[in-house]
């Protein structure tokens, strides 16, 4: 039996996510709806530049739909009425890496052209594993209805050379 590309997705993410370490996750947010319309191309420029900024650092890249925006946050980041209260924002995890949230947000700004800001959390192996758990479980955000086009790189892995396998191979 083939594999969907859906599955394959899935898989290959799950064990970038799962066979090497990720000690933060750092989450990409749009201030305004409008900007974030424009996620795929943003997401380009910025897996672009932050291994640039952080060379020695590993990053592991997805590029997601933030489903739960509540009708007061639809308001406030000027999500039209007749539009779904789903964002797009891109989330990062990483090892290795001290920063500054602010600063890189002003960074990310400046080279997107977008305001956007920073959520930073600490991984734990159960933060990771439940993660991989909804990952599995659940089907993709649907970024081809969202944004519209057929092909989109939802994840990728950034600095490979700088990954810590788990299996110490």
């Amino acid at each position: 039996m083939t594999e969907s590309a859906e599955e394959r997705s899935k898989r290959v993410f799950l064990r970038y996510l799962n066979d090497y370490v990720w000690t933060t996750q750092l989450s990409i947010f749009y201030r305004d709806y409008g900007e974030s319309l424009d996620a795929i191309d943003h997401s380009a420029v910025v897996r672009k530049n932050l291994p640039r900024l952080f060379p020695r650092s590993p990053f592991l890249f997805r590029l997601c739909l933030n489903p739960r925006v509540t009708p007061e946050e639809a308001e406030e980041y000027g999500i039209p009425d007749n539009e779904p209260n789903t964002m797009p924002y891109m989330t990062f995890f990483t090892e290795g890496i001290e920063f500054n949230k602010n600063q890189l947000a002003d960074k990310v700004s400046k080279w997107i052209d977008a305001d956007v800001y920073i959520y930073r959390q600490s991984l734990s192996e159960k933060r990771i594993e439940s993660y991989s758990r909804v990952v599995a479980r659940d089907n993709p955000h649907n970024l081809t209805q969202f944004f519209d086009k057929n092909k989109i790189n939802r994840f990728s892995l950034l600095n490979r050379g700088e990954c810590i396998s788990l299996n110490n191979e």
